[in-house]
């Protein structure tokens, strides 16, 4: 009688033993936004550590405690990689760790972080699993802002380049809305025409008020082509002026305009030399390399002085080679089918980040923007404006480099190592040493 009572009381110890290390357990779940679980291979039961109800959106205890409920939990489109990797965990002792969506009660998808290990027989079977799930939405939706910010900035940093640019062009340079008003205007044109915020195009160029009919620059709305055209403004100065349809931020057509002054010139042959020139100082001096290429051979017709710079050839050299030639063999597939897209007419233009090879051997990145160019259907042209982004590719791989190395030293760390936030308190990642050492 005495010797059952002792065992029952050690029972009754090593009950309250367990409901208290899962009682702390839930607790640290809770602290770091965790969710640990166990799961039974053997017994087909899964076994929740912490709040997995509120997780998911159930009610408590309504969440059914199978490894069938998790799965079912997986985002459709993540179900069958998550489910593959987990097969190949148990039969190849690979590591268990996956990034994948689940869907709430309710609808909301929320992603998880789900690392594990397995214990398995002697014969290599899976026995038990256990292992925690970290909720990341937040930190992806921040991340994922914190790029978008990024990479608005780098627009921004261009296009104010881009403005400068135009503001030192020795044109009237504007943009034309169908509604007559004008969203953009160089330094000439202001200094020409006055502030466009003022007035529409018919009010500013031409002092009139109702617009003009029938209007040249209007032609290129509708027939989508770029036109040319021959006008005189009220102070009696003749301007020749070309525009180019295009779609622009807001995805709406627009016109891009440029007026030279042809008054002093007594015939129409200087103004197109004039014009030629203009155009040749924006196509040499632009802050892009810039490359003229027949669209249906590929051939390189001519490219301005820093496109020759970034490949390290000269204009020479460059003049009768093809794109293909300067381009990585391990991204001409993806390039050959943009041009494919882009000569069927399935886009208007493409960007692209791609590599050249250039004549010491040597990879150069590149994010590379092509375009129609084409001024009679019986040319057919493209516009490559590329940018050397190698210097960028480095940094990012430097910053991929310091990241792999601060994990290695975080992980492997003889001590315990724990990431809290400083505001909350509440621990948000521990390398194995720490949970070893909180058990």
């Amino acid at each position: 009688m005495i010797f059952f009572n002792k065992n029952s009381q050690k029972i009754k110890q090593l009950e309250k033993a367990l409901a208290e290390s899962e009682e702390r357990l839930s607790i640290l779940a809770n602290l770091s936004y965790d969710v640990l679980w166990e799961w039974d291979i053997v017994g087909g039961y899964h076994k929740w550590i912490g709040d997995i109800d509120s997780c998911l959106g159930y009610e408590r205890n309504e969440f059914p405690r199978t490894i069938e409920a998790w799965e079912n939990t997986i985002h459709p489109d993540d179900r069958d990689r998550v489910v593959k990797k987990l097969k190949e965990h148990h039969e190849k002792h690979v590591k268990w760790s996956q990034i994948y969506r689940v869907i709430k009660k309710n609808g909301e998808i929320r992603w998880w972080d789900d690392r594990g290990v397995t214990s398995w027989s002697e014969d290599g079977v899976p026995l038990v699993m256990t292992g925690v799930i970290l909720d990341i939405t937040e930190k992806l939706l921040h991340e994922k802002k914190i790029s978008e910010l990024e990479k608005k900035s780098d627009i921004d940093k261009v296009q104010s380049k881009f403005f400068n640019m135009l503001d030192q062009l020795p044109v009237c340079f504007h943009l034309q809305e169908n509604d007559y008003t004008v969203p953009f205007a160089n330094k000439m044109f202001k200094d020409r025409f006055g502030d466009p915020e003022k007035g529409k195009c018919y009010e500013l160029m031409h002092n009139r008020e109702k617009p003009c009919e029938p209007c040249p620059t209007f032609k290129s709305f509708h027939t989508k082509n770029t036109e040319t055209s021959i006008w005189t403004s009220p102070d009696g100065k003749t301007y020749m002026t070309v525009t180019t349809p295009f779609y622009g931020a807001s995805e709406e057509l627009q016109l891009m305009e440029m007026s030279i002054d042809i008054s002093e010139q007594k015939k129409f042959e200087e103004s197109l030399a004039v014009r030629e020139k203009y155009f040749t100082t924006i196509f040499e001096e632009s802050p892009l390399g810039i490359a003229l290429i027949d669209s249906l051979t590929g051939k390189i017709i001519q490219v301005n002085n820093y496109f020759s710079e970034i490949a390290g050839k000269s204009k020479s050299e460059l003049t009768g080679l093809t794109w293909m030639d300067l381009t990585h063999p391990d991204d001409l597939d993806r390039d050959l089918q943009n041009y494919k897209n882009l000569n069927s007419g399935k886009v208007d233009r493409f960007t692209i980040e791609k590599r050249y090879i250039t004549p010491d051997g040597k990879e150069r990145w590149i994010n590379k923007t092509v375009a129609n160019f084409s001024v009679e259907e019986k040319i057919h042209i493209h516009l490559a404006m590329i940018e050397d982004i190698t210097e960028q590719k480095k940094t990012l791989e430097s910053l991929a480099i310091s990241e792999k190395q601060f994990r290695t030293i975080f992980e492997e760390s003889p001590l315990g190592v724990a990431l809290i936030d400083s505001l909350t308190g509440h621990i948000y990642e521990v390398n194995r040493k720490f949970a070893d050492i909180a058990g």
